[in-house]
């Protein structure tokens, strides 16, 4: 079975076209965990209604903590082997469930499958100009994209060290539970991109098989929560946040010793902005200077994401290649 998480918050602009694509999904075998922080626009007393007509709906409702306290929550009350995490303002195709269950039932060393998405707007028409495929880490992928493929481990982490990520909605995925039981559940405390530490953390051991079929969409409008990632502030937040992935990760040795090149992208990026007094008082800053003065293969890949990503495969001895079996 299928559990989907259903977190809400004031949700009901769109809750209605959410929940019929929920109704619609031609595998049927699912309950809906529906996590409320104490709505109050309607949200809740709608889906009271559902409800009482569906049983596979069920509701609990919380003082709101954040999008990541109610995830957790919806995996800890889930009964599944799968989990789903329907985001309140995207929708999804009707075979979306049944397309990603059976694709990774014929895959089982392969924890978690991944779609392709759409982008819409508040209408749900596609946005022209603007297509996930040409998102940092879709063009790092290449035609891969379009192809059925497993990435095995630990390749997705190491993604997230220069393209932030390789999932960008969490629409696009059906997740195994044995991940939250083997890799641990969202950090609550990190603000609102503590999906970055999550994601590259269960990526630095788990494989992923790849769907190359737009089954979900992620939707942009002026009510959603968002966040500046290029400003300083942020920035030092992906660090800290891929810092706390490789701490909290079952991932290899190798991985560990050499945290300093999973950094060194993102130091890159403060580098610039940062005092000349912090420069030379904080260590990982100085072996960025060092690096950068006396390697050149280290300089060098520091011109764009995909060399840098290529470099820190190589000082891992990963072979891309090797990483990605296709099907």
């Amino acid at each position: 079975m299928i559990s989907i998480v259903l977190p809400t918050y004031n949700s009901i602009e769109f809750l209605k076209e959410r929940v019929d694509t929920i109704l619609q999904q031609t595998h049927k075998r699912w309950e809906c965990i529906v996590v409320d922080g104490e709505s109050k626009d309607g949200t809740w007393e709608y889906l009271k209604d559902i409800s009482e007509t569906d049983k596979r709906f069920k509701l609990y409702q919380f003082p709101p903590k954040g999008v990541y306290n109610a995830w957790n929550i919806g995996v800890k009350q889930s009964k599944g082997d799968y989990i789903y995490f329907a985001t309140s303002d995207d929708t999804m195709t009707p075979n979306c469930l049944e397309m990603l269950l059976s694709s990774i039932k014929k895959h089982p060393q392969c924890t978690i499958v991944h779609s392709n998405l759409k982008i819409i707007d508040k209408n749900s028409k596609c946005i022209e100009g603007y297509d996930w495929k040409n998102f940092y880490a879709q063009q790092y992928l290449g035609i891969l994209t379009d192809q059925y493929h497993i990435r095995k481990a630990p390749l997705v982490g190491l993604m997230y060290t220069t393209h932030n990520t390789s999932v960008h909605s969490f629409t696009q995925i059906l997740i195994s539970k044995k991940v939250f039981e083997n890799c641990g559940f969202f950090l609550e405390h990190m603000g609102h991109i503590a999906d970055l530490e999550w994601g590259m953390r269960i990526g630095l051991t788990e494989n992923f098989l790849h769907v190359p079929e737009e089954l979900a969409t992620w939707r942009v409008h002026e009510n959603q929560l968002t966040e500046n990632t290029n400003t300083y502030n942020q920035k030092l937040t992906i660090l800290k946040l891929i810092i706390l992935a490789i701490k909290n990760s079952n991932c290899n040795l190798k991985i560990k010793k050499n945290k300093f090149y999973l950094l060194a992208w993102t130091i890159k990026s403060l580098y610039y902005e940062t005092s000349n007094f912090k420069k030379v008082t904080t260590s990982y800053f100085l072996k960025f200077i060092v690096l950068k003065l006396f390697n050149k293969k280290f300089k060098e890949a520091l011109l764009n994401r995909d060399s840098y990503q290529d470099f820190l495969q190589a000082k891992l001895d990963i072979d891309f290649k090797k990483q990605i079996e296709l099907l």
